[in-house]
């Protein structure tokens, strides 16, 4: 039997997670993703549960293409939700960043007992695993860095001298 690259613990802390986002934003999620809905066997839980279970369900696990196009998935979901999180005040002492942390802090130890890492800019990888569509994008936003960089020191070549002699 082969063995579930992402273990069933973590698929339902996805679960729980898919409850907190808006319905429209959920199924944009999975949009494209190439997974087709069936009905849930897991028909616990309201409709936004029952959706994330109509994808999830279906997903062999134990094989490495369609467990990537999950990840990308709860990459998408995890972006939502930050969304969600950072929406609402909230009436705490927590600020809506104070309490992402937390969140994140918490799903990042399921991911980690199945071996994957969640980044800052919320990419999940296997850890020391290196995925091309991540380079691709942090490539593109450090050229982008380079660029804002090049046109400030520009800029500032530009500003005259204060408070002295230019001469």
């Amino acid at each position: 039997m082969a063995t579930d690259l992402v273990s069933g613990p973590t698929r339902s802390c996805m679960r729980e997670i898919s409850s907190r986002i808006e319905l429209s934003p959920l199924q944009a999620c999975w949009d494209g993703s190439g997974f087709t809905p069936g009905p849930p066997k897991d028909t616990s839980g309201a409709q936004r549960k029952r959706l994330f279970s109509s994808y999830a369900d279906h997903i062999t696990w134990s094989d490495p293409e369609q467990v990537t196009r999950a990840i990308a998935v709860f990459e998408r979901m995890l972006r939502a939700y930050r969304n969600e999180v950072e929406r609402y005040t909230g009436s705490g002492e927590e600020t809506p960043q104070q309490k992402w942390a937390k969140e994140l802090d918490r799903i990042r130890r399921d991911f980690e007992y199945d071996g994957y890492q969640i980044t800052d800019s919320l990419r999940i990888r296997k850890a020391g695993e290196r995925r091309p569509d991540h380079e691709r994008a942090d490539a593109e936003l450090y050229t982008e860095a380079l660029r804002v960089l090049r046109q400030g020191l520009s800029n500032v070549r530009l500003w005259p001298v204060v408070g002295g002699d230019a001469g």
